[in-house]
């Protein structure tokens, strides 16, 4: 599957022998309230940003339904704050008490 390619490009044989040798990343739980993302912003949804890093990364552009799939998976990593997702209107996140939306850096390698 394309997603394995990354970790073959890099010079690993598998995604747990990447994660033995690089075991911090950037969590990902969240990441679908937090627009914009990247350090500077320049990906207003969480569309753009895996458009972005599917070319950066696997060096390939995505299909729909790959960026679909991403988005769907990366959504599912919300959590739930007394009963509502984090990032409602009704919820002040984390990053909403910081004074703003968090600007994230989305990584598209899957394990």
């Amino acid at each position: 599957m394309w997603a394995e390619n990354l970790f073959e490009k890099q010079g690993y044989s598998t995604a747990r022998e990447a994660a033995t040798v690089h075991p911090a990343c950037t969590g990902l739980r969240n990441v679908a309230t937090t627009a914009p993302y990247f350090h500077d912003g320049s990906a207003p949804t969480l569309q753009v940003a895996v458009r972005k890093m599917g070319l950066a990364q696997l060096n390939t552009t995505l299909t729909d339904e790959q960026v679909d799939a991403i988005v769907a998976y990366l959504g599912t990593l919300t959590g739930v704050y007394d009963g509502k997702p984090v990032g409602s209107r009704n919820e002040a996140s984390p990053s909403h008490r910081r004074g703003g939306s968090a600007a994230r850096i989305v990584s598209v390698g899957l394990a």
